[in-house]
């Protein structure tokens, strides 16, 4: 690989990779706002508020292409020089960052508050990534010479393995709650398994990327290749969150849930959150039209025209209180 390629060959490729995902995150923050207009206000700000700081830095990273290949493409000794922008494409990338991990955070308690000590510790972990990522960009904007960036080796390691280690445990602790809380449905159960792997590899492509962005940096000293899979990587952690946001169903999508039952019915849904345009019962004649309680046999179907979402999902489908509204709206009790 020649200097040239090693330096501002890899940038130029990351421009284009993070457009890429500049146009989906538009795409898909516009899906969102159309789909889910009945969203809390702070949730429709948290999305506009992800999208405004993509584009600020999608900005930087085409100025700093601009920078080095235009205004200098005839200036060989500015290739070592520290563009501005190239600094400000590395300030950016933890306010994303921290922002959906602290929305990811808030979910997995969502999901089982009695995991707060885990969500603590990706607090703690999303802060201080946070803290040394702003650390790092503060310093790259002191230096003149891209080299001198590796005398903070340390710190820029330091702040990617945190990240990383993040990453990870927020995608297998919701992975672990979404496997877990399968209940013997099988269209309940695929669901809850499609989420599951989805969220892992979602999740895990964000750490995947702050590994190899720290091991390049070590490694390849004399190439802009950590730069380059940092200018990725602050795109995909709003396009992760906006991911998780759009795979909710729209608030009038039908669904029909059929089951039986030998006993009774159980609806854990709050009142007014769907339409029941369907109870078929059947019972035979002779001992098998009831059970062993005396209980007959039940046989439902309930389509579900029209239902409440939350701003997320809910998962607990042992507790009547806490139901699956989204998936999980008819429960057969035996």
């Amino acid at each position: 690989m020649g200097i040239v390629d090693g330096l501002f060959g890899t940038i130029l490729i990351a421009v284009v990779v993070s457009s890429i995902l500049f146009g989906i995150l538009t795409v898909q923050v516009r899906t969102y706002l159309t789909r889910f207009p009945n969203d809390p206000n702070w949730m429709k700000r948290f999305v506009v508020f992800l999208w405004v700081i993509d584009a600020g830095h999608q900005i930087a990273t085409c100025m700093t292409i601009y920078k080095y290949l235009v205004s200098h493409f005839l200036d060989p000794t500015y290739l070592a020089v520290n563009a501005h922008a190239l600094g400000a494409t590395v300030t950016l990338e933890p306010i994303p960052a921290l922002a959906v991990q602290l929305y990811f955070a808030r979910r997995l308690y969502i999901l089982n508050p009695a995991w707060l000590p885990i969500v603590g510790l990706i607090v703690v972990l999303a802060l201080v990534a946070f803290g040394l990522g702003m650390a790092c960009g503060i310093i790259i904007h002191t230096l003149h010479f891209l080299v001198q960036f590796h005398d903070y080796t340390w710190l820029v390691t330091s702040w990617l393995i945190i990240c990383a280690v993040c990453d990870a445990i927020i995608a297998i602790s919701i992975a672990y709650q979404l496997w877990s809380s399968r209940s013997g449905f099988k269209a309940t159960d695929k669901l809850l398994t499609t989420l599951t792997l989805w969220t892992v590899n979602t999740g895990m492509v964000p750490a995947a990327f702050a590994i190899a962005d720290a091991i390049t940096f070590v490694k390849l000293p004399d190439t802009l290749i950590h730069l380059s899979l940092n200018m990725v990587l602050a795109k995909l952690y709003s396009n992760t969150a906006l991911g998780f946001l759009n795979r909710r169903r729209s608030a009038k999508a039908p669904r029909i849930i059929t089951g039986e039952t030998l006993g009774g019915l159980r609806i854990p849904a709050t009142a007014g959150s769907f339409q029941m345009n369907a109870f078929q019962y059947t019972a035979t004649s002779g001992a098998t039209a009831t059970t062993s309680r005396g209980e007959p046999n039940v046989r439902f179907a309930v389509t579900t025209e029209q239902f409440t979402e939350d701003d997320e999902y809910n998962i607990d489908p042992q507790n009547p209180n806490d139901p699956v509204r989204e998936y999980f709206l008819a429960v057969a009790a035996a």
